[in-house]
């Protein structure tokens, strides 16, 4: 009995808290140098996810020249990427955002295959 209460407490706690992975191929990296956004679009349209110039969507600048690096890499080198992001949602066009703001937060980027 109590295994089966922490079995359903973990898979409660897991799907509570399940944070989101979306992949496909990068097909576009982009920096508009009026306002410093770095747009990606990997299959769900064109989205801005950072600013090399200001903190924006919770993205130092810093961290936000080094992703740009890591997503000019991996379209250069025709690869596919994992996004994750802060919260449970479908990867689709409309739930990532747009080419103006995000809609979540991205945390991580991975290149793969």
């Amino acid at each position: 009995m109590k295994y089966l209460v922490f079995l359903i407490v973990s898979l409660y706690t897991t799907i509570s808290y399940a944070n989101t992975i979306c992949s496909g191929k990068v097909y576009a990296v982009t920096l508009n140098p009026d306002n410093g956004t770095v747009k990606l679009n990997y299959g769900y349209g064109h989205n801005v996810h950072c600013n090399v110039d200001t903190e924006y969507n919770g993205v130092s600048p810093a961290s936000c020249k080094v992703l740009f690096s890591q997503l000019l890499v991996a379209q250069m080198a025709d690869k596919s990427i994992e996004a994750r992001y802060n919260d449970d949602f479908i990867c689709s066009k409309e739930n990532l955002g747009d080419h103006v703001q995000t809609k979540h937060l991205l945390y991580q980027v991975q290149i793969i295959n």
